[in-house]
């Protein structure tokens, strides 16, 4: 519970939630990451989609899986419902930007670090995007010795 400790929380729930999405999402995913790059002869690319929109719906989960597809595609949808602001139109900007780059080089731009399993490089997409590292270390760490992949990469 040190990692995971309730007085950094507003409640049980909020704990809870934060648990679950680094257990199903984050370490599953960084886990994913770190075999590619060390087994695969492919360059990796990682990113956290942390954009604060003022609309999506449903957040008791936060930003849910694929709510970034919104912005690679400058879709507010449904749009009667849903209008992009201006921090909502410049960061779908960047991220179609990001995207087109990847279809057209395989790569989503030279400033989105390649992803290594020594610091776990990775693009913190958030209003400024920054390159990162080191994604929830602690607690996937935690997570990958509770499941025995702690020695895998």
């Amino acid at each position: 519970m040190e990692i995971y400790n309730i007085d950094d929380y507003d409640s049980y729930d909020k704990q809870l939630e934060i648990i679950l999405r680094d257990y199903i999402f984050t370490c599953a995913t960084r886990r994913a990451a770190r075999m590619v790059a060390k087994w695969g002869d492919v360059n990796t690319f990682l990113y956290q989609f942390d954009y604060q929109s003022r609309w999506l719906d449903f957040k008791i989960g936060g930003d849910y899986h694929t709510s970034e597809i919104y912005f690679v595609f400058n879709n507010a949808w449904p749009p009667v419902v849903h209008q992009f602001n201006d921090n909502d139109k410049e960061f779908a900007a960047i991220m179609g930007g990001y995207w087109t780059e990847f279809a057209r080089h395989g790569e989503p731009g030279s400033d989105w670090p390649k992803f290594d399993v020594d610091g776990d490089a990775h693009m913190h997409l958030a209003l400024p995007v920054s390159t990162s590292s080191n994604l929830q270390k602690e607690a996937c760490d935690f997570h990958d010795e509770i499941l025995g992949y702690e020695n895998d990469y």
